[in-house]
């Protein structure tokens, strides 16, 4: 992990928890021990993939007959952006992107200028 202040998400059961091979490859995409049709394996890759994302990270801990605990840690601002600097941001995307006309920004009233 990279150092700095994070937030940290814990999720945690009380079920049969995984043995080390199935914690191995539980962040893998498809990959589930459920059987067809009951599963797609996607949950905890797109957990992994939105902790990467946001630079942060996703550990798993798992005990046989203990459980499963989640942690996502996501990394801490000092201080909340603006609702004006969110704004201006929103603004220079759409313009760069040129997808759309810029007229939509006006009409939110929290991005108002």
């Amino acid at each position: 992990m990279t150092p700095g202040q994070y937030v940290c998400v814990c999720v945690t059961d009380t079920g049969t928890g995984m043995p080390p091979d199935v914690l191995a490859r539980a962040f893998d995409p498809f990959f589930t021990t459920k059987p067809t049709g009951q599963g797609t394996g996607l949950g905890l890759s797109m957990i992994y993939g939105f902790a990467r994302q946001s630079e942060g990270y996703a550990k798993l801990y798992s005990e046989i007959d203990k459980g499963t605990t989640v942690k996502l840690y996501l990394p801490a601002t000092a201080a909340p952006r603006s609702r004006r600097s969110r704004c201006r941001r929103l603004r220079k995307n759409t313009r760069r992107r040129r997808a759309r006309s810029s007229w939509w920004w006006r009409t939110i009233p929290s991005c108002a200028a």
